[in-house]
């Protein structure tokens, strides 16, 4: 950790297979080195949260909030889906935030992958929050996530510091947690 202060390191990406491990060693790095943490799954829980609050909570049916002309696999534009999130009582400074809580809670609740386009756009909205220095966990993790994330960072001059890399004894930090409890069990 030493060494890591020494060398000035402002953003550090923490990548791991199993996601416990990679977030104990983010939550170390961060007090080593006095940098926040940017948890990815910390983002989504947050937005899923904000519609969690809101009077949309219960929704099962999101074809109002699916763009048609897309066959209903896709959001509808954010100028349209806001006037929607509106119409359902969102009050005016909510809107945003329980738009974007809405996307996320449809995908983690039906277990689809998120889109690059939209994580891109929840780790932007954290990352300057955090004035871009942090310590990274669980962002990037496709390749077009790296590649938005450093044509953004040279825009405004951050990049990557550092990348630790942790991996498991064995195949542990390959099996899902159920498994690897009964096996130790």
């Amino acid at each position: 950790a030493t060494v890591l202060r020494r060398h000035g390191l402002s953003n550090l990406c923490v990548v791991s297979a199993s996601q416990k491990t990679r977030a104990v060693a983010a939550e170390w790095l961060s007090g080593q080195l006095g940098l926040p943490v940017l948890s990815m799954g910390g983002v989504f829980r947050e937005q899923i949260d904000r519609f969690m609050e809101s009077e949309l909570r219960g929704t099962r049916d999101y074809s109002r909030f699916l763009d048609p002309a897309k066959g209903r696999r896709e959001f509808l534009p954010d100028g349209a889906l806001f006037d929607v999130v509106q119409l359902c009582g969102i009050h005016r400074k909510d809107i945003e935030p329980v738009a974007l809580g809405l996307k996320a809670h449809f995908y983690v609740s039906q277990g689809l992958l998120v889109p690059d386009k939209f994580t891109n756009e929840l780790f932007t909205e954290a990352w300057r929050k955090l004035s871009g220095q942090a310590v990274l966990d669980g962002y990037p993790r496709t390749a077009p996530q790296l590649a938005y994330f450093q044509e953004m960072s040279a825009r405004i001059s951050q990049s990557i510091s550092g990348v630790v890399h942790l991996t498991a004894r064995g195949d542990e930090g390959r099996r899902p947690n159920s498994q690897r409890s009964s096996a130790e069990a």
